[in-house]
């Protein structure tokens, strides 16, 4: 069985929600919590605690799940990673944000971001298999966005459930979960 890594989304606790999940039913080995101290940290340190994460695991055949704003980090931290041959499980991932959000500021290294996938570099870097979930109502994580990361990155194996939005229910994340690992 394949050992289980997870990024959390901005909140997100090694002790609760989808971690506790993950621990009780699969081999979970390590979380990183994105909480609002590391939200409010520079980009490139925001990147380097990612990165440093993915350096102390060992990451061959095993899986990485990141959810929402984790998502991100872990998206951005490959840019500068050489080889990605791991299995990656994207839920509700931050890649950008509709223009109509009230509050809401695009993420920090989106022109970067961007740029990486849409020039296919992301797509030759990442060699191990890659699963998107989101919802269809998902506001942060709009089907427009999903549609041209698709486009970008090959084999991407794209879950999109019919009236979810960010918080994607329990029994339905479950079961994904259940059928992909």
């Amino acid at each position: 069985m394949s050992k289980i890594y997870y990024i959390t989304g901005l909140g997100g606790k090694k002790n609760n929600g989808l971690a506790l999940y993950l621990a009780e039913y699969y081999s979970l080995e390590s979380v990183l919590e994105i909480n609002s101290e590391i939200q409010r940290m520079r980009w490139s340190d925001q990147k380097s605690i990612t990165k440093r994460f993915l350096k102390e695991i060992n990451l061959d055949s095993n899986v990485i799940i990141a959810t929402s704003y984790g998502a991100y980090l872990l998206l951005n931290s490959l840019i500068d990673i050489q080889k990605v041959n791991f299995r990656m499980i994207l839920i509700s991932p931050v890649i950008g944000l509709a223009g109509d959000l009230k509050g809401r500021r695009l993420p920090k290294g989106l022109k970067t971001f961007k740029d990486w996938v849409s020039s296919g570099e992301a797509a030759n870097k990442i060699r191990g298999k890659v699963s998107l979930i989101c919802g269809d109502a998902d506001p942060i994580c709009p089907i427009a966005n999903i549609d041209w990361f698709s486009h970008c990155i090959p084999d991407l194996d794209v879950c999109i459930l019919k009236d979810q939005n960010h918080s994607i229910n329990h029994e339905d994340l479950q079961a994904y979960l259940r059928k992909v690992l």
